[in-house]
């Protein structure tokens, strides 16, 4: 994707000039119209290392945002850690540049029994995604820094915006007829969604995306060096496939026509597996009960595991489900994940005295 590279780019130039521009364009200084007192009263710059773990939410079309706190309360939730440095040029005014790893999980198996998302259940789909952060954000704090920085509040909240750039690649279990779990199938080369055939999306999904940061925060002071930081923030992507769903099924014929074809059928309708291939959970006793509701043949879900199979006339998919013609993303929008970090941040010094 052009405009996540270029993005990625302008990032990686805005973290390396940043310092330089703040730290060193000063005008007054430049044109020699400031006098020693007045330069010595201005607020001296600041600076911070913090390392932090905490919680990962993915929301998008295996959890989707109109559920968001049953979300936070499931099993989906996974984990993220962190790393920052931060920059104060003014009492309130920051910025600062962060790497994160955040693993995402979401797993239709949850839907069972929930109502108005039966579909989603009988969906059958599953993924995993470690995806991997820059960032670079602003923060405004609600507590100016004094200009010694020991004397700083003991409580100072803030919020936060900016812009990220991520790569992500997600992945999906196998099952046997038995329910035995097979290793984490990358998901983007096998191009699930007919990607790159006649009638469907030209290319498969980019693994490079951009992200916008934004989220609220607070820093706790345990002493003059460190703050205990506790922060919660949204990830807005430009990407509707950390989960490797968004559209339609794609149809039989244009998944046997990828490189991978066996294992992209298999990978990408599932509707009719008998077991959650990841929490291995027989599924064909929910599934039968709501296809008698539904009106439609009630036959026990069979597991396909290869194109073979289906070309022998086994059926791909349940009519008016999960066929061709239906929706295989159930969510409008792109996808999104929620971070809750807790940090421990170590005050620089404001200069670093020679022996």
């Amino acid at each position: 994707m052009k405009f996540a590279k270029l993005g990625l780019i302008l990032l990686t130039v805005t973290i390396f000039s940043i310092n330089v521009v703040y730290a060193q364009f000063d005008y007054g200084n430049l044109t020699g119209k400031r006098d020693h007192k007045e330069r010595k009263s201005n607020f001296p710059g600041r600076s911070s290392f913090g390392l932090g773990l905490g919680t990962s939410t993915y929301y998008g079309d295996l959890n989707p945002i109109s559920r968001p706190f049953q979300g936070l309360a499931s099993s989906n939730i996974r984990w993220n850690v962190s790393a920052h440095y931060q920059r104060y040029f003014k009492p309130k005014v920051s910025f600062r540049v962060g790497l994160t790893f955040a693993r995402l999980f979401a797993d239709d198996v949850l839907f069972e029994g929930v109502s108005g998302f039966e579909e989603n259940f009988i969906r059958n789909l599953h993924f995993r995604n470690d995806v991997k952060e820059l960032s670079l954000v602003g923060v405004y704090e609600f507590v100016p820094l004094p200009k010694n920085n020991q004397k700083r509040a003991a409580f100072r909240p803030y919020i936060f915006g900016g812009l990220a750039v991520f790569s992500h690649s997600p992945k999906a279990k196998g099952v046997d007829s038995v329910g035995t779990q097979s290793k984490w199938i990358d998901l983007q080369p096998l191009a699930t969604e007919g990607q790159g055939q006649p009638g469907y999306a030209p290319k498969v999904y980019s693994s490079i995306n951009l992200a916008i940061p934004v989220g609220i925060g607070a820093k706790i002071k345990i002493n003059n060096e460190f703050d205990f930081g506790i922060e919660l923030g949204m990830r807005y992507t430009f990407s509707d496939y950390l989960d490797d769903v968004s559209g339609n099924y794609a149809d039989i014929s244009s998944l046997l026509s990828t490189n991978q074809s066996g294992l992209s059928v298999a990978m990408a309708n599932r509707s009719n597996e008998k077991y959650a291939a990841y929490s291995g959970k027989d599924r064909s006793l929910a599934v039968e009960d709501y296809l008698i509701k539904k009106g439609l043949p009630t036959a026990s879900p069979t597991d396909l595991q290869n194109a073979q199979s289906y070309e022998l006339g086994y059926p791909f998919g349940i009519q008016g489900i999960s066929d061709s013609a239906s929706s295989r993303g159930k969510t409008k929008g792109n996808d999104m994940y929620l971070l809750t970090t807790f940090s421990l941040i170590y005050h620089l010094p404001a200069k670093i005295k020679c022996p």
